[in-house]
């Protein structure tokens, strides 16, 4: 086992109890959890009551960063599938100092790739949290863009038929 893997079952009980997960018992693990818990009502009162874009939030602070971004995105789908019953979140963010993945069933990957962004130039982790919902909350897809895009498209194909159809002739 990898001895930078962090405990698992710790890191579910936790999430569980308050939506907060340490790796390691670290004495700043106190102010630091209060931050977070702070951060996270302060997202949900943001949305007039409501859980915000990204839903019930845990998140997952790691103090190591021997894992890959890849392991971390893993780490966080587990812990997401295994607290379903017991806590039913909509999002899971695992934060290290160098790294961070996130997981939802409730913003769509675009928007959690753009928080995730948001979450990672900050370096207070609390801040972090208020960017990634702000950032995942304010991606729209440009549904105008696309479909004047689109219709261009089509219409320099058809230009483009029509007048490979009349040469012919």
């Amino acid at each position: 086992m990898d001895p930078s893997a962090p405990d698992f079952d710790s890191l579910r009980a936790q999430l569980i109890d308050d939506a907060v997960a340490f790796g390691t018992d670290n004495p700043v693990n106190d102010a630091l959890q209060a931050d977070v818990l702070s951060a996270l009502s302060d997202i949900r009162a943001g949305e007039a009551g409501a859980a915000g874009p990204a839903g019930r939030v845990g998140v997952v602070v790691l103090e190591q960063t021997g894992q890959p971004a890849g392991q971390l995105r893993d780490l966080a789908q587990d812990l997401k599938n295994v607290t379903d019953a017991d806590a039913a979140f909509d999002t899971v963010i695992v934060r290290t100092p160098a790294s961070t993945a996130a997981v939802s069933d409730s913003l769509s990957r675009a928007q959690v790739e753009k928080g995730q962004y948001a979450l990672i130039g900050e370096p207070d982790y609390a801040e972090g949290l208020r960017a990634f919902s702000a950032e995942a909350g304010g991606f729209a897809v440009p549904w105008v863009l696309v479909t004047v895009m689109f219709s261009a498209l089509v219409a320099i194909a058809a230009a483009t038929s029509f007048l490979a159809a009349t040469r012919d002739s």
